[in-house]
């Protein structure tokens, strides 16, 4: 019995073991091989400018039902990577397109994730890693994940500590403990569904409103400062 002539499910089972060339081999082999072939050609990509495979980018936003075929995504560039708008664009139009994702991770700028916007619902998404801050896109993309079980984003770094004036008196010497390092990121195993209704409402009275009954619930909090704002004790 020919390969074509196998039953759709048993040629599926057979390509999963395949590599990338060997898929794309087989998807010229038979019409009838070919879907098949091209449904895991899409399935976990990792893309970035050493792989020679950001075209990828404008190729899934054109067609978005490829996109559809993919689980797992992967996109990193590196600082020095000069992209311009277009790119993101069909980045933002891809990812949009990729509705049944488990996986995503978006190491690029972290300037744009407005790319995050026009995202729906990732039903299926448990696992999200970006070099992006906690803003307003990202928050109503994470309120669109209700899978999610790992998040990782970066932080903003703390300032420099200010140095005294020059000409101010030296102050007496205090031994201090060693300040502990400010972490690189901000990582969340386990995210319960119960905190993305907070996080859909970022900005803004609400947000605050949401903050303040928080803090309601910690009676032996003595201080806290968010944003310039000061709740004492």
């Amino acid at each position: 019995m020919s390969l074509p002539a196998l039953p759709t499910e048993l040629i599926d089972a057979v390509a999963q073991n395949l590599d990338t060339p060997a898929l794309v081999a087989l998807a010229r082999t038979a019409s009838p091989l070919y879907p098949v072939a091209r449904r895991l050609l899409y399935r976990n990509l990792a893309l970035s400018p050493l792989a020679h495979n950001l075209v990828l980018v404008p190729v899934l936003a054109a067609r978005p039902h490829l996109a559809r075929f993919v689980r797992t995504f992967s996109l990193v560039l590196p600082s020095s990577s000069v992209l311009f708008p277009p790119f993101y664009r069909a980045l933002a139009s891809a990812l949009a397109a990729m509705t049944q994702l488990t996986d995503l991770d978006l190491h690029i700028d972290p300037d744009v994730t407005w790319v995050l916007a026009s995202a729906p619902l990732y039903p299926r998404l448990s696992h999200f890693a970006a070099s992006f801050p906690l803003d307003l896109h990202t928050a109503h993309f994470l309120a669109r994940t209700p899978a999610l079980e790992h998040l990782q984003l970066d932080s903003d770094p703390l300032p420099p500590p200010t140095p005294p004036p020059l000409l101010a008196p030296a102050p007496a010497p205090v031994p201090a403990p060693a300040p502990a390092p400010a972490p690189a990121t901000l990582s969340l195993p386990s995210l319960p569904p119960s905190t993305l209704p907070i996080l859909a409402s970022f900005s803004g009275p609400t947000f605050y409103e949401h903050v303040a009954r928080a803090l309601a619930l910690m009676p032996a909090l003595n201080d806290f400062e968010l944003d310039g704002m000061h709740w004492g004790s």
